[in-house]
Formats: structure tokens, C-alpha cells, sequence
């Protein structure tokens, strides 16, 4: 899990969802307080509502893409079906 600060820490899962805890001290052995589990379209949204522009279509389509393939367009479709990720 990637630490923050004050005890946030978050993960992506393998469905693309991110979980996101809150441990009391910060430790990684410390009681958890929050565990909440966003899904990837939910995720996409906050990341695009922090960006400079703020959330709209186009800021939320290319969040939502770079957290599910790590890039903010999508190869053609010819490109897919031999490198899924676009790497």
C-alpha cells in the first residue's frame, strides 16, 4: 500500500477499484479507522476534479484511462488486441 501521510494509505485492487485507509498512528500495523473501497469510474472523477482544469468530460475520460492502462489515449483498436495495456 502506497503510504501518504497521516495515516492514509491506498491500493489498487485488481478489478481497478482503489481502496483507501485510515490507520489511527499512521503505522502500518495500527487500527484502521476508514476503509473505503472507490470504484475506477469514481476514482477517475477525483482524480479529475483535482486536476488544474477540474472535472469535466475530457479531464475525466483521460484520468479514468491513464488509471486503467497507464496512458492518456487508447492505441487503435488494432493495437489492442496485441498490447492490452499499450505499453
Amino acid at each position: 500500500m502506497f503510504h501518504v501521510a497521516y495515516g492514509l494509505y491506498f491500493e489498487r485492487q485488481s478489478d481497478g477499484s482503489v481502496r483507501i485507509l485510515k490507520r489511527v498512528d499512521g503505522k502500518p500495523d495500527s487500527d484502521i479507522i476508514m476503509d473505503v473501497t472507490v470504484d475506477p469510474s469514481t476514482w477517475g472523477s477525483i482524480m479529475a476534479s483535482v486536476c488544474g482544469p477540474g472535472e469535466n468530460g475530457d479531464t475525466f475520460r483521460r484520468a479514468e484511462l491513464f488509471h486503467q492502462f497507464g496512458r492518456y489515449e487508447r492505441k487503435p483498436a488494432i493495437c489492442m488486441t496485441l498490447d492490452p495495456v499499450g505499453g
